[in-house]
């Protein structure tokens, strides 16, 4: 319904951050059941989702409602993020502590990667995500941009892809060349109203990487998907934690 309603509206929805209130009513509850929490965050480049986070778990540092809540951002997004709290929560289960799974987590971040191509990138243009001149110049050349958080968090272009449209074969292709030779991998395919364009990238890289602990496939939200309009595809990818077996 939500892409129907995209498709159809002249004006663009607009998104907006969870507040501060949100996050301590969560870390509340768990802390007060006597939880440990480890809230991994979209990156504070692409949003101020994380640093709303890190205003709530202050509130338990010291003080009548003190509780061990630690916010780590994940410099990714959407997959990788997704990628990034699987794995977190497999290690709380296996035992460990939050000071361990927080250690890891910073070991994992700089190996997890995500990949997204939009179909149209007339929707990011619309939301202000990316100027007209950008999406005039790749139409003019007949190329499709395929965008990534980079190392520091911030989005940033990691190549393109000849024709239009998200094609899942390129996409799965650009994601096998940048992983590591030898390494099983962990595979989130998310897609904006795209199942079909999602189950084909994972019939792609299954066929190309003989390595693959797992690859899931689940839906972009819609604070996502507003931008990156409907039919888009996003890759996330991280090795195997050897932690984890």
């Amino acid at each position: 319904e939500f892409y129907d309603m995209l498709r159809e509206s002249a004006e663009s929805p607009l998104t907006s951050q969870p507040p501060a209130q949100d996050f301590a009513r969560v870390y509340s509850l768990l802390t007060s059941h006597g939880y440990a929490v480890i809230s991994v965050g979209l990156s504070q480049q692409l949003s101020g989702t994380t640093a709303a986070a890190q205003q709530a778990a202050g509130r338990f540092k010291g003080g009548p409602d003190a509780g061990d809540v630690r916010v780590v951002d994940s410099l990714s997004a959407t997959a990788g993020q997704g990628l990034l709290a699987m794995a977190a929560a497999e290690a709380a289960m296996a035992g460990m502590s939050a000071g361990e799974i927080e250690a890891l987590l910073q070991e994992w971040i700089p190996r997890t990667r995500v990949l997204g191509i939009a179909d149209d990138l007339s929707y990011a243009v619309k939301g202000g995500r990316v100027p007209a001149w950008v999406k005039r110049l790749f139409g003019l050349f007949r190329l499709n941009p395929v965008l990534t958080a980079n190392r520091e968090g911030k989005m940033g272009l990691a190549g393109f892809h000849l024709g239009r449209g998200a094609n899942p074969a390129r996409l799965a292709r650009s994601a096998v060349r940048r992983m590591e030779g030898g390494a099983m991998y962990r595979i989130v395919i998310a897609h904006a109203n795209n199942e079909a364009g999602a189950a084909a990238t994972r019939q792609h890289i299954l066929e190309q990487h003989a390595r693959v602990h797992s690859c899931h496939i689940t839906e972009a939200g819609p604070a996502l998907g507003a931008h990156f309009g409907p039919g888009g595809l996003i890759v996330g990818f991280m090795p195997q934690p050897a932690v984890l077996g």
